[in-house]
């Protein structure tokens, strides 16, 4: 018994390698756009990782859009296993405060590996919850009957003077496991 836990053990080891590597990609594909809400000359930047957001959804399998709002864009995915299941939404953030170089040890938008650290803006703030976030809820949907959204905003840095307007009108426009717009 004890020899298959090791095996397990060894396995698990293995694949978390493997999901270690994917995991810094994807988050550095995040941190390297200095996506600082707050600074008007950040916006396409912002707009920049908004599209990532979307791209790294639909990479690993949900439905993506930017919805436009009077401000920042909003990214909406859906993993929607049936129409009649609940759903669950998960709120994350892709935008960050400001970061002055000087102030760092190493580039702010790079994302950089200390031993098991990673550094770089917005690397637990909050750009490195969307891919733990979504990975866990693909894997608890394959056990529960529950339909997932992805709701990601680029204005909480800022006090996300947007969302509630983009919220109601998201939810004029669509029901809650419908096609994204």
């Amino acid at each position: 018994m004890s020899k298959r836990k090791s095996t397990s053990r060894g396995n698990l080891r293995s694949r978390s390698a493997g999901l270690r590597r994917e995991f810094e990609e994807k988050l550095a594909a995040l941190v390297e756009i200095p996506s600082v809400s707050m600074d008007p000359s950040c916006r396409i930047d912002v707009e920049k990782v908004a599209q990532q957001g979307c791209a790294l959804l639909r990479e690993l399998g949900a439905q993506a859009t930017c919805i436009k709002t009077a401000g920042l864009p909003l990214v909406l995915g859906r993993l929607v296993q049936d129409p009649k299941f609940p759903t669950v939404t998960i709120y994350n953030h892709l935008d960050v405060q400001p970061a002055d170089a000087e102030e760092w040890r190493s580039p702010p938008f790079k994302l950089v590996r200390d031993g098991d650290r990673w550094l770089g803006r917005g690397t637990t703030d909050d750009k490195g919850q969307p891919w733990p976030r979504f990975s866990g809820a693909t894997g608890f949907a394959r056990r529960r009957a529950l339909n997932f959204q992805f709701l990601w905003e680029t204005e909480e840095e800022m006090g996300s003077p947007s969302f509630e307007a983009a919220l109601r009108k998201l939810a004029k426009a669509t029901s809650r496991c419908a096609p994204i717009p």
